[in-house]
């Protein structure tokens, strides 16, 4: 992922996840239609957003990613680790209310040594609903 964030940065003359969290805040709808909620956004503070994906791995997963410069848990303080509590427990809430008998939890975090670098610690939460198939 480092990689790629400089890479990104190198070629495109911004930050990736500046980028994205862009693409997120200003969404539009893909069927061309004006009426109906357009927003990805679930939740967001200072600290970090709850979002639906574009392009998600399954029906009802949602995203959190920091908004600020945070590759890791390590990195987080008191007001990022409390937002992260917030909305982990949002989405949980929010999928469990949807019929989900599981929710996988996956966080993309950046290495504990890594220096200077824009990476985001996000985590994608990905349900298992009733209608899914059983080789979920």
């Amino acid at each position: 992922m480092t990689d790629f964030i400089d890479e990104y940065e190198k070629q495109i003359g911004k930050s990736f996840f500046d980028n994205y969290l862009n693409a997120i805040g200003n969404n539009t709808r893909t069927d061309g239609r004006d009426c109906g909620e357009s927003s990805l956004v679930v939740r967001q503070d200072e600290y970090t957003v709850l979002f639906v994906p574009k392009a998600q791995v399954c029906e009802w997963e949602l995203g959190l990613m920091c908004r600020k410069q945070c590759a890791n848990i390590i990195q987080a303080d008191t007001g990022m680790r409390n937002s992260l509590d917030t909305c982990i427990l949002t989405a949980v809430k929010i999928l469990e209310a949807l019929g989900a008998s599981m929710v996988t939890g996956i966080e993309f975090s950046g290495r504990f040594d890594l220096k200077d670098n824009d990476q985001r610690l996000m985590y994608s939460f990905i349900p298992r609903l009733p209608h899914a198939p059983d080789t979920f």
